[in-house]
């Protein structure tokens, strides 16, 4: 076993470009989303629409004070992103109390080799959770280490070598060293305030010939009229570009978490071997505490639902087939399995198992 860890700075480096990107984009959105509110506000309030260009971005509105022309827009626009983050901070607490509902205790083997891995890793023992289900995956919920929990299934406890398994505990336990779960959690905000938006805006789909508003209706898609319709492409827009700069970071992160596994252990064979093993025995699992946990788990599960955007919709659906399949995987969480591989088997010169 390996005993050094260093610092991995390109990780440290991929998560200061994020939250920069992701902190820019905010800062658009939000002034953006203000000015649309405003806009209403002003279509509402002038006598004559022809004067609304020349007084959007006055100071005043038509004599009114400057709180009024943009203090309540930038309330409103605060508000928007308060409430939908703290939606999501509430939905994704009941996941992980879902989550621990149905676990039980580890074999006290596997509780041995994870006792041993945070040693090594100078982090404190996490919390090690055996959930009933069919699926091979594994995954770490909490911010901090302190309140980490790795999670695993029956299935891969079942189905992995003692070594494989030691393996996916020191992947799990390289993100908890790493910290990059806060800071992931942090740069997917956006997303789902985004996600939100677009949900709010849009009606879900229905069959054109049932729409009130068939002029409104897209792919299946129904907005209520103009406004819904300019606030839900403008949250459309901004899903799209915060999922792009946060996937280049989330990828990177398993990575990274990889070659930790590699360092812990001292074996990226191991963990390849384990990448193989769930990776090719993927089978989808209706669980909504496995969907919901999909992009956090060690290989993603076929056919489970986005767990920051679960029951919300996104702009996905009515874009054509083509460009979706495009952009679903340059917004792909984890990399291709075969690339994690063939990463891992380029460090085995450096170790010997």
């Amino acid at each position: 076993m390996s005993d050094s860890w260093s610092r991995d700075y390109r990780l440290i480096a991929h998560m200061a470009v994020t939250a920069v990107l992701i902190g820019l984009l905010t800062v658009l959105f939000a002034c953006v989303l203000a000015l649309l509110v405003r806009i209403a506000i002003l279509a509402l309030s002038v006598q004559s629409l022809a004067r609304l260009p020349d007084i959007v971005l006055s100071v005043e509105s038509g004599g009114r004070p400057w709180w009024y022309a943009w203090g309540i827009p930038v309330v409103a626009a605060g508000s928007v992103f308060a409430g939908l983050t703290w939606l999501h901070r509430w939905r994704r607490g009941l996941l992980r109390k879902r989550i621990g509902a149905g676990t039980r205790d580890p074999p006290s083997e596997l509780q041995r080799q994870l006792t041993m891995l945070a040693t090594t890793a100078d982090v404190p023992v996490p919390d090690l959770r055996v959930i009933e289900s069919s699926a091979l995956t594994a995954f770490t919920t909490g911010l901090r280490p302190a309140s980490a929990q790795i999670t695993v299934t029956t299935a891969l406890v079942a189905t992995l070598s003692p070594e494989q398994r030691r393996a996916v505990l020191a992947h799990e336990l390289s993100h908890i060293k790493n910290g990059d779960a806060a800071v992931m959690n942090a740069v997917m905000l956006p997303v789902v305030v985004a996600s939100g938006l677009w949900t709010a805006a849009t009606t879900g789909p229905k069959d054109k010939s049932t729409a009130s508003h068939p002029r409104a209706v897209y792919r299946g898609v129904q907005f209520e009229g103009v406004v819904s319709a300019v606030y839900g492409v403008f949250a459309g827009l901004f899903w799209i570009l915060a999922s792009f700069a946060t996937a280049a970071f989330a990828r990177y992160r398993e990575l990274a978490a990889d070659r930790g596994a590699a360092a812990l252990t001292g074996s990226p064979t191991a963990m390849a071997t384990a990448l193989e093993t769930v990776d090719g025995r993927s089978v989808p699992d209706t669980d909504p505490r496995i969907g919901g946990a999909n992009p956090l788990a060690i290989v993603p599960v076929a056919d489970s639902t986005d767990a920051w955007t679960s029951g919300w919709q996104t702009p996905l659906e009515i874009l054509p087939e083509t460009l979706r399949e495009w952009i679903v995987r340059r917004t792909a969480f984890h990399p291709a399995t075969a690339t994690r591989i063939d990463r891992l088997q380029e460090l085995t010169a450096d170790y010997s198992d």
